[in-house]
C-alpha cells in the first residue's frame, strides 16, 4: 500500500502540474473565444436578414443587389453559351 500512497503524493508535487494547469486554461479560453465568436456570427446574420427585409436605404440597397445578381446570371449564361457554340 505504501507505494499506492508515495506515487499520489509524487503525483501532487509533480514540477509539471503548474504547466499543466496553465495548458488547460488557455484550451478553455480559446473554447469559449469560439464559442462566442459563433454566438457573434449568428447575432450578426440575424440582424442582416432584418436590416435586408427592412424599408430602409440598406434594405433597398440588398433587394436592388439581389436582382442585379439574378439578373446577370439570367444574361451571362445565354452569352457564354453563344460564345462558345458559335
Amino acid at each position: 500500500m505504501s507505494n499506492l500512497e508515495n506515487r499520489v503524493y509524487a503525483r501532487d508535487e509533480n514540477p509539471y502540474a503548474e504547466k499543466f494547469a496553465t495548458a488547460m486554461a488557455s484550451i478553455e479560453e480559446k473554447k469559449r473565444a469560439k464559442e462566442a465568436s459563433g454566438y457573434a456570427w449568428m447575432a450578426a446574420i440575424m440582424s442582416y436578414g432584418e436590416a435586408a427585409e427592412s424599408e430602409s436605404r440598406f434594405g433597398k440597397f440588398a433587394r436592388a443587389s439581389k436582382w442585379f445578381v439574378i439578373w446577370f446570371a439570367m444574361i451571362v449564361a445565354p452569352l457564354l453559351f453563344w460564345r462558345v457554340a458559335f
